[in-house]
């Protein structure tokens, strides 16, 4: 028997497999050198997101206040003499629209930043007899005259000046909730006069101190000076600090004409408010 043995065909199988084992061992490779880069990079998102989070704590405003079960009513407001404005109403005879009403009216005062009868509102009520919600929508609107493209070349004037501006709906809101949902037991000036007599001195508080720091940087505007004028004060020239008792006569007037008219509605839009100007300046 002969046996022909082909050496040169058995180095070629083992080139071809040492190219294989090495080709294996560079992957193997790769995927550790990957896995370490995963692993370095989870662990510094880490230790950055609890830094980071140490950092920014300051920004964020724990609630101070506990759960609590009430048997008959509870108030909640954005601001504790709000909260106890609403309380009264219930504790007067009002229902939940009514202090809802009340609260609202009260955070337009010490929340001017935030929402007002310069803005409009959503209000979600829940009958309880016919079990469902009622949906009333009292945003504000655009003007007439605005168009979808007046903002493209100033993007500025869609949040400073007039073009700014869109037609009042919280008042409006307010009013048609109280027409239809309201307790009938508490009066409309009932509801508003509290907010009208806070406008004329509260304690400033630190929301809204950080909020003129913020606008500080736009000093000069026309916008940002009749606001600086109402909350400033006559000593330092500075915007007033925590604690420090601020009024705003201009507003508790016109909540005083609201809170004593037959029809808010018609006079605020319409009326006697619009042509002295109030609006007008106010907003």
């Amino acid at each position: 028997m002969v046996v022909v043995i082909d050496s040169r065909a058995d180095m070629a199988q083992e080139r071809i497999l040492m190219k294989k084992l090495k080709k294996y061992h560079i992957g193997i490779l790769v995927l550790s050198v990957l896995g370490v880069i995963l692993l370095l990079w989870a662990i510094i998102a880490t230790v950055y997101n609890f830094t980071g989070n140490r950092h920014t704590e300051h920004v964020v405003i724990e609630p101070k206040s506990k759960s609590a079960k009430y048997k008959n009513a509870a108030a909640v407001a954005d601001s504790r003499f709000c909260a106890e404005i609403a309380r009264n109403v219930i504790i007067q005879g009002g229902n939940a629209v009514d202090a809802a009403i009340a609260a609202t009216f009260c955070n337009g005062v010490v929340l001017p930043y935030a929402t007002g009868i310069g803005g409009g509102d959503f209000i979600v009520i829940y009958l309880k007899e016919e079990k469902k919600c009622v949906f009333l929508n009292s945003r504000e609107t655009a003007p007439s005259l605005a168009t979808e493209k007046m903002y493209t070349h100033d993007k500025e004037s869609a949040q400073f000046g007039y073009q700014s501006i869109g037609i009042p709906g919280e008042l409006h809101g307010l009013w048609t909730a109280y027409k239809k949902y309201g307790s009938k037991v508490i009066p409309w000036s009932d509801l508003v006069m509290p907010a009208a007599q806070l406008a004329k001195g509260f304690p400033m508080h630190k929301a809204m101190v950080n909020y003129f720091d913020r606008i500080s940087k736009y000093k000069g505007r026309p916008e940002i000076e009749g606001l600086r004028s109402l909350y400033t004060s006559k000593f330092t020239g500075e915007f007033y600090k925590v604690g420090e008792i601020v009024s705003n006569y201009p507003l508790a007037k016109l909540l005083r004409v609201i809170a004593n008219s037959q029809d808010p509605v018609q006079l605020f839009y319409n009326g006697k408010c619009f042509e002295e100007g109030s609006v007008r300046e106010f907003f």
